[in-house]
């Protein structure tokens, strides 16, 4: 099943197919429903965030009770009969066990009434926990392939990789950036099923740019079959992996992440009315899903500790834009210890997040 044409499900989408492709998705407290038609050998797949809609909801696939009849009709358009259907539920973590809401067991729990509503029997679940997932589901034969996220797979699609000698003013090629890229995306749908459970509403989640530095004073290189990737550990001087901006749409906000690599804080944190352990919450979000996928893809372990911000790590103050009427602006900076036990090296790494949104969206005023 190696050369199947691979169809990348985002949160909000349906796929329904009767050819050898297959559907891959990353899943954290969102959940995958996979339907199956045996006797037609046709399937399909879809990504929800959230189990009910609110009124007025864009983006209506975002949610269960919209995706799940949705992706029956795919079914039966592509071919499929709903009396031959059966399903596997795959997903609904709890992404913050601390949280008083459960998206994920909600999630979970849509899936099971819709399932049970349209009469389609549950094959396998694969939910719950406090990890997200990887999953590989073939609609033609209905084999799902799931590893959880952040975990080596058994069978690394990637070549095994190699450390060689320090290099010095590597410049990253066209294929690296496209690899950077790529991992930083996965890391975002991630980030984004996470974040429109804080934010009541669906975010689509994409990259407007990748801007890549050259690299000093690395002390380990990497290869594997996507391209060459540098990591700088900071052995001599800090200097940053890269810059790379990421912007967050929905029709009311943009969230924009910048994640910078052992470079000072040099500016003051700014604050709007959310609470501090939203912030919090947010950045350990973003940074875990993104150092996250990287561990993933490169196949070794991070380990990575972050300061709560509710604990007094961090000083917020709230700044308006030059027109407060209607603007806002939230700046998060993070610095935490990143260690790569395979090296024996640890390093710091700073994350600044950055949120523009019109007040109108989180109710700004007053």
């Amino acid at each position: 099943m190696g050369n199947n044409i691979v169809i990348y499900l985002k949160p909000g989408e349906i796929y329904a197919s009767c050819d050898d492709i297959v559907i891959k998705t990353v899943l954290g407290s969102c959940i995958s429903v996979c339907l199956h038609d045996k006797i037609n050998r046709v399937g399909g797949a879809n990504h929800y965030m959230l189990p009910t809609s609110k009124s007025g909801s864009q983006d209506i696939y975002n949610y269960g009770e919209n995706a799940i009849p949705a992706l029956i009709d795919a079914v039966i358009s592509e071919g499929g009969n709903r009396k031959y259907l059966v399903s596997q539920i795959i997903g609904g973590s709890c992404t913050r066990p601390d949280s008083t809401i459960d998206v994920g067991s909600q999630n979970i729990e849509i899936a099971r009434q819709q399932l049970a509503k349209y009469g389609i029997p549950i094959l396998r679940e694969e939910v719950g926990g406090t990890t997200g997932r990887v999953i590989r589901f073939f609609p033609k034969s209905n084999e799902l392939e799931m590893k959880f996220a952040g975990v080596r797979a058994e069978k690394a699609e990637s070549k095994p990789m190699e450390t060689q000698p320090n290099y010095s003013f590597v410049n990253l090629s066209q294929a690296q950036g496209q690899f950077l890229q790529n991992l930083f995306s996965v890391a975002l749908q991630r980030a984004g099923i996470s974040l429109s459970s804080l934010l009541g509403t669906g975010v689509s989640v994409g990259i407007r740019e990748v801007l890549l530095r050259k690299m000093d004073y690395v002390q380990e290189y990497l290869q594997n079959s996507f391209g060459d990737f540098i990591i700088s550990t900071g052995q001599k001087e800090d200097r940053p992996l890269g810059e790379v901006v990421m912007l967050m749409d929905t029709s009311k906000a943009r969230i924009i992440v910048n994640s910078l690599l052992k470079r000072p804080m040099e500016s003051p944190l700014i604050y709007d009315r959310m609470e501090s352990s939203v912030l919090s919450e947010l950045a350990n979000i973003l940074i875990n899903a993104i150092l996250g996928t990287l561990a993933n893809h490169l196949g070794f372990t991070m380990m990575l500790r972050v300061p709560s911000l509710a604990k007094g790590k961090a000083e917020l103050e709230k700044v308006p834009f030059m027109n407060p009427a209607k603007k806002w602006k939230v700046s998060l900076a993070v610095k935490t210890s990143l260690s790569i036990p395979a090296f024996k090296s640890e390093t710091s790494l700073l994350f600044m997040i950055e949120l523009r949104t019109p007040s109108v969206f989180f109710d700004l005023q007053g």
